[in-house]
């Protein structure tokens, strides 16, 4: 007896873990079957998602423990979201007086759970069929369930199903949000690699010594998100509020809203266009960008995901041979778009999490690097202007007043524009020299300008300054007066070791006047 006892306990282990989720079609089940759902258990939960004609819904029927029910019934949602929900108990069939040609045309689904998530009030799920505010709270797992979009566009590459996810707030870093594709297994509360948005954004950077550190940082910001996928999940350790709407809107072309902020873009579709987000930017601090990427292209496919910037573009590239999966890449680079191109109008699955993120500011001042032989450095002209010593401002850069130069009158320094010619200077070792652009000096390491009366000095940036054999000098810096302010922006070659990612860096042009 105590073997049997055993044997029996061995058993119905054995059929639990044999009852897994599941998403049925409902465009599976044709007229003149009885069909019976397989690996489902008593006390699991059945959830119908459908936005289909109330008339095709009524020929759909379930039956389990004895009891019938018609899913237009079933289908009904509460203004909350909540949906209305059968218990199973002995088994689970499904049976349907539709004629074909109306069945293949259905959109809906039927979910069913296992019987611990049933028995979890942390567990629950959301059918979204129109506008519905969600309050998440504590340690949970939320399912969404996504129906046919109620709205069309001229998108060639429009989803049939999508939620719109507006107004997502996380109040503090101590609370996560994390958004899945598929549904949670039976063993959900395991860790998994499929998430295709956090927030707070978890990466690896490097500090200040040169030391790789973790920093996950919390957005305030984040942009409308459009999960067009049938159906997803939600996992959160906290209270979490967002809206969701049944609900598409065209974003081949999109403008972020804030600075600093986060967005997704996912493709579940048979097709895709190039997708670009304009990013705003602030050039008066330092920048990082980065991804959170799960890519499946299509055999066809090589898909690009990119941003560009003023002062280079990082690339991340793959294809069916090199796809990615839970990859977070990162660099610094004054962005401002992020594309995504596929070479094939079939690019395949992608899930995309992008990140802008302003840092500290920027210096606002240049060092002098005396030129040698074969080195590239930087180099500055210095300008005495009144009131000030020695002081610098990046040439380039908008000064918030205009400098006057001692000894002339009206004299004005203008930072970004070019020297003019027959403007004077002080070369060492002269008194007096004329500058004359376009003409070639064997050495000028440092000039010191002083416009005669009446003439403007204009500085160039990143003009190049002969300063003997081999070596060149990048960068003329101005000084300002009292009070006035000054802006720089740097280059960042970002590179990648990552098999899956090439970069490009669009190098600067930079405009040489040699000076005698």
């Amino acid at each position: 007896m105590k073997f049997f006892a055993t044997s029996l306990i061995l058993f119905s282990t054995l059929v639990s873990i044999r009852a897994d989720p599941q998403i049925l079609n409902l465009r599976e089940y044709l007229n003149g079957t009885i069909a019976t759902v397989n690996n489902v258990e008593d006390g699991a939960s059945l959830y119908v998602a459908s936005n289909d004609s109330p008339d095709s819904l009524n020929n759909i029927q379930i039956t389990t423990g004895g009891n019938t029910y018609r899913l237009s019934d079933l289908a009904a949602v509460n203004p909350d979201g909540k949906p209305n929900k059968v218990v199973i108990n002995g088994g689970l069939t499904i049976t349907t007086t539709n004629p074909n040609t109306v069945t293949y045309a259905l959109s809906g689904c039927i979910y069913i759970t296992t019987a611990a998530q049933t028995n979890d009030p942390a567990f629950q799920v959301f059918v979204i069929t129109g506008s519905h505010h969600v309050d998440l709270t504590g340690f949970s797992t939320t399912v969404v369930l996504n129906t046919q979009l109620k709205v069309q566009t001229d998108d060639a590459d429009q989803p049939q199903k999508s939620t719109y996810v507006q107004n997502l707030v996380v109040p503090d870093t101590h609370i996560s949000v994390a958004f899945q594709w598929g549904i949670p297994a039976a063993n959900w509360k395991q860790i998994t690699n499929n998430q295709f948005f956090m927030n707070p954004f978890s990466f690896k950077t490097v500090d200040n010594s040169g030391n790789v550190v973790n920093q996950a940082y919390l957005f305030d910001h984040v942009e409308p998100l459009q999960v067009s996928l049938d159906y997803w999940y939600i996992t959160s350790n906290g209270s979490i509020t967002m809206d969701m709407q049944n609900n598409f809107v065209s974003d081949h072309v999109s403008t972020a809203t804030a600075v600093t902020t986060t967005g997704i873009l996912v493709n579940n579709n048979y097709l895709f266009e190039q997708h670009t987000v304009n990013l705003l930017s602030d050039p008066t601090r330092s920048r990082t960008v980065g991804t959170l990427l799960s890519a499946y292209p299509s055999s066809n496919a090589v898909v690009n995901f990119v941003f560009n910037g003023t002062d280079g573009s990082f690339v991340q590239t793959v294809d069916n041979k090199l796809n990615a999966t839970g990859e977070i890449q990162t660099t610094q680079l004054s962005t401002s778009t992020f594309t995504i191109t596929s070479t094939d109008i079939t690019a395949g699955i992608f899930y995309c999490q992008y990140f802008a993120l302003n840092g500290a500011l920027l210096a606002t001042t240049a060092s002098t690097a005396a030129p040698s032989t074969g080195n590239t450095q930087n180099t500055q002209t210095t300008v005495n202007v009144q009131g000030t010593t020695g002081s610098t401002v990046v040439a380039g850069s908008t000064l918030s007043t205009v400098p006057t130069v001692p000894g002339t009158t009206g004299s004005t320094v203008v930072a970004g524009s070019t020297l003019s010619t027959g403007s004077t200077v002080n070369v060492p070792g002269t008194t007096g020299s004329t500058v004359v652009v376009g003409s070639t000096g064997s050495s000028a390491a440092t000039v010191t300008a002083v416009p005669s009366v009446s003439s403007t000095m204009k500085t160039t940036a990143a003009t190049t300054v002969s300063a003997g054999t081999g070596s060149t000098n990048q960068g003329t810096t101005v000084s300002p007066g009292t009070g006035s302010t000054s802006l720089i922006s740097t280059t960042t070659i970002a590179t990648t070791t990552s098999s899956v990612r090439s970069l490009s860096v669009l190098s600067s042009v930079i405009i040489s006047i040699l000076m005698l």
